[in-house]
């Protein structure tokens, strides 16, 4: 297994609010940033989200569900829903599910005859995770 590594402070996407009232405006993370914290940074004041410096692995999860809140005060503000799919690399090897297999057959079998059946899994997905 890899770990896809994606150096801190890469731009990833980058949320934006607008005031009515040309006030500044303060980007905050909630309560799904918990998880995506080690993940992602966001700048509360240009709303800026980069990656945070520690590894993704889209086995472990291939979609951040973060919801920000734009606030120009307590009572002045509007949120959002930011989804970041991590994609997936072929970057797991297969692996046998025995590590010895043997197998049998007559002399006189004719060609085509199956001798043995091994099986193989890969933890990738999509065309990368296909034996």
């Amino acid at each position: 297994m890899m770990l896809f590594v994606v150096p801190p402070d890469t731009f990833i996407v980058q949320i934006n609010a607008t005031s009515l009232n040309n006030q500044p405006l303060r980007y905050v993370p909630l309560w799904t940033w918990i998880e995506a914290a080690e993940f992602f940074a966001v700048d509360p004041k240009t709303g800026r989200i980069t990656s945070g410096g520690k590894s993704f692995d889209h086995e472990k999860g291939d979609v951040f569900k973060m919801q920000f809140r734009a606030r120009e005060s307590d009572e002045l503000f509007s949120t959002c829903l930011v989804e970041i799919e991590v994609k997936d690399l072929n970057d797991n090897s297969p692996t046998f599910s025995l590590e010895s297999y043997s197998g049998r057959v007559p002399e006189n079998s004719p060609v085509g005859t199956p001798v043995i059946r091994v099986k193989a899994i890969d933890d990738d997905t999509g065309p990368g995770g296909e034996v």
